[in-house]
């Protein structure tokens, strides 16, 4: 009780975990306590979401492993991160997920008509050349998009941040981090 009154007496600055612990117990948003990032934040904002571009270093996983690293070590030391954080992460978790899933599709639909044995399965597809239009365009594509996307929004939204704008959260993500 005396925290809340020194808090409210601006007698002192809370800590995060104490925020925190404040919006539970209220069940309100973080956001209410936290005002926009400031100038020092920013480079901490900058940073977590270049941190995706791990990806150059470690192909499978590194968009993944290097926000992870970042947000677990900062989310309770700078504004922000802890929400950035976790856009972030389930993006890149939803967006790996996505090329792995187009990836086996395309890998299935190159495949199928080429092992299924039935000639008349192969007639109507008119040969593998047109399996392999279908694969192109049913797989390939989308995953080529979900690697672009996995690279070039993270940039964006950084390059945003670093100019003090407002940024919106990931599209097409699965909340897994909640």
């Amino acid at each position: 009780m005396r925290t809340i009154q020194r808090i409210e007496a601006a007698e002192v600055d809370p800590r995060l975990y104490t925020l925190k612990t404040i919006a539970q117990v209220l069940d309100v948003s973080m956001e209410t306590f936290i005002p926009p990032p400031e100038e020092k934040d920013r480079g901490s904002l900058v940073a977590l979401h270049l941190s995706s571009l791990a990806y150059f270093i470690f192909p499978f996983g590194g968009n993944v492993i290097g926000p992870l690293i970042f947000w677990v070590y900062k989310k309770d030391k700078v504004n922000h991160v802890e929400r950035q954080g976790k856009d972030l992460l389930n993006a890149q978790i939803s967006y790996s997920l996505y090329v792995v899933l187009a990836f086996l599709a395309f890998v299935v639909l190159l495949l199928t008509p080429a092992f299924s044995g039935n000639s008349e399965s192969m007639r109507q597809l008119e040969g593998v050349g047109l399996s392999i239009s279908l694969a192109f365009a049913f797989a390939f594509i989308p995953a080529s998009t979900m690697l672009v996307l996995t690279i070039i929004l993270p940039i964006v939204k950084a390059f945003k941040i670093y100019r003090g704008k407002e940024i919106r959260p990931y599209p097409l993500k699965i909340k897994f981090i909640r």
